[in-house]
C-alpha cells in the first residue's frame, strides 16, 4: 500500500499517538489538570504552565489555523479563557525526518506570536544509550516497586595514568 494520500493523515495520526501517550502519563496526576477540547488536549501543570502539542514548522514554532484559540495561545499578553492571566504557554513541538516515516526531534519550546523565545530539544539519547520510559508509580504490571523508574548511571571508573 502507497503511503498516505494526504500529509495531513500522518499528522493526525502522530498527534493521536502523542495524545494518548501524554494522557497515559499525565491524566491522573494530582497536578495536572488535562483540558480535552474538540481537536487537542492541553495540560495544565501546577495551575500554572499550559502546555500543548503540535507539528514543527521550519520556524520550530507549532501550526496553527489562526482561531480565536489559536491566537490567544501565541500572543503572550492575551488571556486565554478560563485560566490564570499569569498562565505561562509552552508547545511541545515535533518534526518529521525527511521521509515522514518517524518523528526525528521533539522540541519544547516559548513563542509571542511568530517569534521562537527560547526552545529546548528532548533528546532521544546523548551518548547512543537506552532511553527507559518514565512511568509513574503503579503503572509497573510487574508490580515491582522499582521497575520502570529511572536511576541515575554510574560515571565510568577513570583510568589510572602510568607513568
Amino acid at each position: 500500500m502507497s503511503p498516505y494520500m494526504y500529509r495531513r493523515t500522518t499528522v493526525n495520526i502522530i498527534f493521536d499517538a502523542i495524545a494518548r501517550r501524554a494522557l497515559t502519563i499525565f491524566g491522573n496526576h494530582p497536578r495536572v489538570s488535562v483540558k480535552d477540547e474538540a481537536q487537542t488536549i492541553k495540560l495544565f501543570f501546577q495551575s500554572k504552565i499550559l502546555l500543548r502539542f503540535k507539528k514543527a514548522g521550519d520556524d520550530r514554532l507549532g501550526r496553527n489555523i489562526p482561531t480565536q484559540a489559536a491566537l490567544a495561545f501565541a500572543d503572550g499578553d492575551a488571556e486565554l479563557p478560563g485560566f490564570p492571566p499569569e498562565t505561562a504557554r509552552v508547545e511541545v513541538v515535533w518534526e518529521a525526518n525527511e521521509l515522514w516515516t518517524h518523528v526525528d526531534r521533539v522540541l519544547v519550546v516559548a513563542r509571542d506570536g511568530d517569534r521562537l523565545i527560547w526552545e529546548y530539544e528532548i533528546d532521544k539519547s546523548e551518548k547512543g544509550g537506552t532511553v527507559l520510559p518514565l512511568l509513574p508509580r503503579g503503572d509497573d504490571p510487574s508490580g515491582a516497586p522499582d521497575e520502570g523508574m529511572v536511576k541515575a548511571k554510574p560515571l565510568p571508573a577513570q583510568k589510572s595514568e602510568k607513568k
